[in-house]
């Protein structure tokens, strides 16, 4: 028996894009599922800012070419970027703080829909697992 537990070697899903003024209205792609795999499983979509307002954010599946709305999220002002506003959980927001799965192929993109304000950035950083 071993003294400790096994776990498959499995790599994770690490992914990060950057949102900015340049990014108001437009679609920016998060992560694609590989074609050749099961597809992927998000677990957490993590959002710091250092606007100084808060900015709403569209996420969608794009399957096919065609994005399919999935909900809104809104990062507060500083969030993550300083002691007193934490980081946001986008998917609390967008799928009741559940993981959520893509398919093979399937993208996840996010579009502001309230202004990033000019010079300022919001970092998102997806952790996940293939399927």
């Amino acid at each position: 028996m071993a003294s400790h537990p096994a776990f498959p070697s499995t790599p994770p899903v690490s992914a990060g894009v950057t949102l900015s003024s340049a990014d108001n209205g437009a679609w920016k792609q998060i992560l694609e599922a590989p074609a050749d795999g099961s597809g992927v499983l998000v677990g957490r979509l993590r959002a710091v800012s250092d606007d100084t307002a808060g900015v709403s954010l569209i996420a969608a599946r794009n399957i096919g070419g065609t994005y399919y709305r999935i909900g809104c999220a809104t990062v507060p002002a500083g969030a993550g970027n300083s002691a007193g506003v934490a980081w946001k959980d986008l998917l609390a927001d967008l799928n009741l703080g559940e993981s959520l799965a893509l398919t093979p192929s399937e993208g996840l993109f996010v579009m502001p829909i309230t202004n990033i304000t000019a010079a300022k950035t919001i970092w998102l950083h997806l952790e996940g697992a293939p399927l």
